[in-house]
């Protein structure tokens, strides 16, 4: 939209499982076995990469002149960690929003057996890291639960439900939260 380049940014393309986590680059063979056209994958381009300048169009509706435009670490969590206040090269972090995250920055990918037990992957990472990380439930289920609430007319607030948790008896319900049956859009409740 910005430029009229169409590129792909690694750290949001890694999380398609369809970029090789070595050569950071579309793993064709796995699309071709899939059946997807070749021709919807726009070239892979690195956070922090020039890839065009603002438009003729964007420059007249803003009123400005050509600058470029610089690729971001387009996956939101690249750039949380890449923004973390950490003095060490070697840290855990704990990314919590719809999804939560929890995992490390590494040069290469942690590609096994328990890993893959674990359910671990690897995402791609600002300046040439590989996140190895976990997604575990993060505020989906508080999240959905509130826009179904929403749905049927009610305004359910997170200090209302905060104060009920507060109030309810504790270890009444146990849910598993990762049961298959939460990961869907739509009536939780």
């Amino acid at each position: 939209m910005l430029t009229g380049v169409m590129r792909e940014e690694e750290t949001i393309a890694s999380t398609s499982n369809l970029l090789n986590p070595n050569t950071k680059d579309w793993n064709f063979e796995l699309v071709d076995r899939l059946g997807l056209p070749r021709s919807i994958f726009a070239p892979v381009i690195k956070a922090g990469e020039v890839y065009g300048t603002l438009s003729e169009e964007i420059c007249e509706e803003l009123g400005c002149e050509k600058v470029p435009v610089v690729a971001c670490a387009s996956h939101d969590t690249a750039s949380a960690v890449a923004a973390t206040p950490s003095l060490l090269d070697d840290f855990v972090y704990i990314s919590c929003g719809t999804w939560s995250l929890f995992g490390i920055e590494n040069k290469t990918p942690i590609m096994n057996e328990s890993a893959a037990t674990a359910n671990f992957t690897n995402e791609g990472g600002f300046d040439n890291t590989i996140r190895f990380l976990k997604n575990i439930m993060g505020l989906w289920l508080i999240q959905e639960s509130r826009r179904q609430w929403r749905r049927e007319g009610e305004e359910v607030g997170f200090d209302t439900l905060e104060k009920e948790a507060l109030e309810s008896a504790p270890f009444k319900c146990f849910i598993d939260v990762d049961d298959p049956a939460f990961e869907t859009a739509g009536n939780l409740p």
